[in-house]
């Protein structure tokens, strides 16, 4: 069970195709969406082939989507970092984040 009140870091598991929700070491759900406040973005060590995730605080508001519309990529050959979709500006935090697993990552545009 998630503890609302703790972060929460989210990943993409390729494997079962779905995200994979981590508190702790734990593994606490798997789902196909999901959105978090207070988000922070961690690329991998390529040389480490480490993973790449977000991690934030799980949040189930009506209003979250209001201002969404900022794609966020993560591709370890072009950049070292989550960057935006059109201007590749690097995005290392985000009050919001909404993450599907067919829609990719979406950021309010500021």
């Amino acid at each position: 069970m998630v503890n609302p009140d703790r972060r929460v870091y989210v990943y993409r598991n390729t494997r079962d195709k779905c995200l994979s929700v981590r508190q702790g070491k734990k593994v606490v759900a798997h789902m196909g969406e999901i959105n978090l406040s207070n988000a922070q973005f961690f690329a991998g060590n390529k040389s480490r082939k480490c993973g790449y995730g977000i991690s934030g605080y799980i949040d189930n508001q009506e209003d979250f989507l209001i201002g969404m519309g900022d794609q966020v990529v993560y591709d370890p050959r072009a950049h070292n970092s989550f960057v935006k979709r059109k201007t590749f500006e690097v995005v290392k935090k985000a009050p919001n984040v909404k993450i599907s697993i067919d829609g990719g990552i979406l950021i309010p545009s500021i």
